[in-house]
């Protein structure tokens, strides 16, 4: 079967990582999953044929993974869209040199997650350098039309920045 593997203390939740008996991630484990992440991205941009104007966007776990690429390798994004992270590492100290921008999107509601998870996730980015916007919404741990709508307001306010992310589809692409 596809999917993520089932990689947390009790054995629930998709990650493609260890997690510690208290929920908090192995920095080592997370930071090995990296480079082949990062080979992955290098594949497929040289794939389409463009190497510039990459969001990273991630979920859930998804968004942890995302946050550490930022961390570990800013260079290969102009933006990320983080819903629902925790701080990928907690051992090593905050980055330095960031300068993308990074939308930051909590639920209220999250049982998944702590009200700090995402605050600690923005402002440890922020630390680094980087422009981010954490947002929490009145929802619960699942993607929703609220997260639609903050990221496509958040593209558009800072598609300057994240110029043309989409650029086949022009500057009203954010427009709905």
């Amino acid at each position: 079967m596809g999917g993520a593997p089932r990689c947390g203390a009790d054995g629930a939740g998709h990650a493609f990582f260890d997690r510690r008996p208290d929920g908090s991630f192995d920095d080592d484990d997370v930071a090995a999953r990296v480079a082949p992440l990062v080979d992955a991205i290098d594949h497929g941009q040289r794939m389409i044929g463009r190497t510039e104007h990459t969001v990273v966007l991630g979920f859930s776990n998804g968004a942890v993974m995302a946050a550490a690429l930022i961390e570990q390798h800013p260079e290969l994004f102009t933006g990320g869209v983080l819903l629902r992270p925790k701080p990928p590492f907690r051992s090593t100290p905050a980055p330095s040199g960031l300068t993308l921008p990074v939308l930051v999107v909590d639920g209220r509601n999250d049982r998944r997650r702590t009200p700090e998870d995402g605050a600690r996730t923005a402002e440890r980015l922020r630390q680094g350098g980087a422009d981010v916007e954490h947002v929490v919404l009145d929802i619960g741990h699942g993607i929703t039309e609220d997260d639609e709508r903050a990221v496509l307001d958040w593209l558009g306010r800072t598609s300057g920045r994240v110029r043309n992310a989409f650029p086949d589809e022009g500057p009203d692409a954010y427009d709905r």
